[in-house]
């Protein structure tokens, strides 16, 4: 699980990945467009103040905008969701 907290008061926003996370064999694994999905999705939790959890949305832009090829963010998405990353 991952947690987000809402900003402080500099008004930055910081996101925690548990060690067991970090150690996984998934996260070993996880490419690196996987990689950029997860911390697009991180970032979306985040400036929702940690709220909406299930019901976060990135569109294909921005995927795109953030370095994923339109045809890979699919496979991506695939790819988060079998290492058990997102449901």
């Amino acid at each position: 699980m991952i947690r987000c907290r809402r900003p402080r008061r500099d008004g930055g926003q910081w996101t925690a990945r548990p060690i067991e996370m970090l150690e996984s064999p998934a996260y070993r694994v996880l490419s690196k467009t996987g990689h950029r999905l997860l911390a697009l999705l991180e970032a979306e939790l985040a400036r929702r103040g940690g709220e909406g959890n299930g019901h976060l949305v990135l569109t294909y832009k921005d995927c795109v905008g953030s370095g994923i090829d339109r045809h890979a963010i699919h496979p991506a998405l695939l790819e988060v969701q079998a290492l058990g990353f997102v449901e």
